[in-house]
């Protein structure tokens, strides 16, 4: 294997030290074994401390397999979708219960094999094949949630809580094996495995557990269902418990001086890793558009119910769609893309490198505890965008609406909104006002939209009237875009045009 030097210098860009890293381009055959090493790494300047990606003029993009992984996930969140819908009718409480306690669990195997793959992911027969498992594992776990999230079939939570774990065993295996080579970074990486073998430990636990109806016949006397779920809850949220400690350990790694140098800490290839988040708010964008598509099969006069309809597109016209088909799905499309524009478009994202020379600073460069909270943000974000998409399937394919659905639409909307918010004000820009309108009042003028999105469903009854309610969150998720881009215009320019209109040179 060829290695990448970074020459030893003085100045600004080697810092004095010499690393040997993977090299930026992967050769075209497979080799069977490749030692793996960091991709990335901390280079010390005069001015502090700076990514070795800062030194490289090209851009790692996400693999081939980071794009079939993230396919896995498509077929996940239509699964956790459907048992939302199958649930939230009879009871709204526990139908939300279970979507988080299923989707927390699958978002954090996401999050640490994107981590893993960012730091040490190597072109060779050993990367190949956990790539492999994991994508077989996954695919275990998107079997069993659909039935482990419905009220009435809960003994599939086991088989659900196996495939984790079995999906947690193996990175740990992956993340020792590397670290074998990499042992600079034991620290960490050692503090990063507790949480991580205790989640592991928890989930295991959890599918030895008896659940469901191996508990005891509920309509059984005297059966102990309570002494039975639980260990079985306790168990579960444990597990999930530690990987929110683990995602929040970059806050302590220096706070209680667990590790004393940057050198010891192993860096991240910030603008792949934004690419990863990005792309994975395209997967759930992608359900809101799943759902204005999707059809119901009609077979001698017989409609499938939620549980076992499918979604197809019919290419021969042979279905007749009324008026207000088209314009339901004209308004849930709709909808998918003032999201899309709300995150992607005209929402300022820094450069996580600061390469583009924006005053702007990405929060992930910023501080630990902002760059923490980006990525934590996005799990919610996703939520309340497949919670979307999700409720607007059976009012596209039924015409089902009623006040639920009014209260899990606009509270989607607002936590999409309120998130959105939140990532404008991470950014960092300094002491400088450098947009239109100040932090201040971007953050009034949102909770403006959350309030109205908040009454929205009370203003009157929607319940026959589904498109007007879908048109008025089109209305307020359109506010939102057209606030954004007016108030992202640079100051600077907006200063130009005014010396401009005024001819003043």
């Amino acid at each position: 294997m060829t290695l990448t030097t970074i020459p030893a210098t003085n100045d600004e860009e080697g810092g004095g030290q010499s690393h040997k890293v993977a090299p930026p381009c992967h050769p075209n055959y497979l080799p069977l074994w490749q030692k793996p090493l960091a991709r990335q790494f901390w280079v010390k300047t005069d001015y502090g401390y700076v990514s070795s990606l800062s030194l490289r003029k090209e851009h790692r993009a996400a693999t081939p397999a980071d794009l079939v992984f993230d396919l896995v996930f498509v077929v996940l969140l239509n699964r956790l979708g459907r048992s939302l819908r199958a649930e939230i009718d009879d009871n709204p409480v526990n139908a939300y219960r279970d979507f988080f306690a299923l989707f927390i669990p699958i978002w954090f195997q996401w999050f640490n094999v994107v981590g893993f793959l960012n730091r040490f992911e190597t072109k060779d027969f050993v990367f190949a094949v956990f790539f492999v498992l994991n994508l077989i594992s996954m695919s275990f776990v998107g079997v069993s949630a659909e039935r482990c999230g419905s009220a009435q079939i809960r003994e599939e939570c086991g088989d659900f809580a196996w495939s984790i774990a079995w999906n947690r065993l193996l990175l740990i295996i992956m993340v020792v094996y590397v670290l074998y080579h990499n042992w600079q970074y034991k620290k960490q990486t050692i503090f990063y495995l507790i949480p991580d073998c205790l989640t592991t430990f928890f989930w295991f636990l959890v599918g030895f557990m008896p659940a469901g109806e191996q508990c005891c016949d509920p309509n059984e006397e005297g059966c102990p269902l309570n002494s039975c779920w639980t260990p079985f809850i306790v168990c579960w949220w444990s597990a999930i418990f530690f990987d929110f400690f683990k995602a929040s350990m970059p806050l302590w790694f220096f706070n209680l001086k667990l590790l004393k140098s940057r050198e010891e800490i192993m860096a991240f290839n910030l603008p792949l890793l934004v690419e990863r988040y990005e792309l994975f708010v395209i997967i759930s964008i992608g359900e809101v558009v799943a759902a204005s598509l999707a059809s119901q099969e009609v077979a001698g006069g017989h409609t499938a119910s939620d549980d076992d309809h499918h979604r197809m597109l019919e290419g021969d016209g042979s279905d007749e769609f009324s008026k207000e088909t088209y314009i339901l799905v004209a308004l849930i499309v709709l909808e998918a893309a003032l999201i899309k524009m709300a995150y992607f478009d005209v929402a300022e994202h820094p450069c996580p490198t600061g390469k583009n020379g924006s005053k702007r600073q990405h929060a992930l460069a910023r501080k630990a505890k902002t760059g923490v909270a980006w990525v934590m943000l996005h799990m919610p974000l996703n939520a309340a965008i497949v919670i979307f998409g999700s409720i607007m399937e059976p009012l596209k394919l039924h015409g089902e609406f009623n006040q639920v659905y009014a209260n899990s639409l606009s509270f989607s909307l607002a936590l999409i909104v309120v998130i959105i918010g939140i990532f404008d004000l991470i950014h960092g820009g300094g002491r400088e006002q450098l947009r239109r309108i100040s932090k201040q009042k971007r953050t009034q003028f949102r909770c403006l939209l959350v309030v109205m999105l908040a009454v929205l469903p009370f203003v009157t009854d929607w319940t026959s009237s589904p498109l007007g309610f879908v048109a008025s969150c089109n209305v307020i998720t359109g506010i939102e875009v057209a606030f954004t881009f007016y108030s992202f215009h640079p100051k600077a320019i907006v200063e130009e045009r005014r010396r401009k209109r005024e001819g003043i040179k």
